[in-house]
């Protein structure tokens, strides 16, 4: 199974054209054409996201509003749009994402969005050996930024919610802090450099 992207794009033409070219070079897509269905898709215990790909002019709003939510799910992004200097836009400068102009080449998109996906695998898996975190540990870690609560991470590892919940004591201690939430947020910042 390739890396999932969420296509949040308004045009349809342009989704099927995205998701067609991303399909061809390995990756599995989900579209949204606006905003809420979006959101929905990034909800808390929905399908997690290795990318998402975001333009900036969406029918219920600006596209850049997402930006936040996916930089706090852990989730790299790239803005797609064809509307103005898409290098210049607010939220390109305030979260520091690689912007396409439209019309791109998906040879090009799916390169950055390749790089961007194993950045951050390469930027986790440091951060996993620097605190020591056993194999089981790193899976719970990651099924928490993949917004997963502790039933759905002891369904998707195959154990029982009181393991998880030993994982993550484990993981408080050798982290020294008392939350997912901090465990979470700490591991985001040391993927920002």
């Amino acid at each position: 199974m390739g890396a999932r992207v969420l296509v949040v794009e308004d045009d349809p033409d342009m989704s099927r054209l995205i998701r067609r070219g991303l399909r061809m070079k390995g990756f599995e897509s989900e579209l949204a054409g606006t905003l809420a269905a979006a959101r929905e898709l990034l909800a808390p215990g929905e399908n997690p996201f290795d990318a998402a790909t975001v333009d900036l002019q969406l029918p219920d709003g600006d596209g850049g509003s997402l930006l936040g939510l996916l930089r706090e799910r852990g989730i790299p992004a790239i803005v797609l749009s064809g509307y103005y200097d898409v290098e210049s836009a607010p939220e390109i400068i305030a979260f520091n994402v690689p912007a396409v102009q439209k019309p791109f080449g998906l040879a090009q998109l799916a390169r950055v969005l390749d790089a961007m996906i194993h950045r951050h695998e390469r930027s986790d898996a440091l951060f996993f050996e620097l605190h020591e975190l056993s194999g089981q540990e790193a899976s719970v870690l990651s099924c928490a930024l993949h917004g997963l609560d502790a039933a759905a991470t002891a369904m998707e590892l195959d154990c029982t919610v009181a393991t998880v919940q030993a994982y993550w004591q484990r993981i408080f201690r050798k982290l020294g802090v008392r939350s997912r939430e901090a465990v979470v947020n700490r591991l985001l910042r040391f993927r920002q450099g």
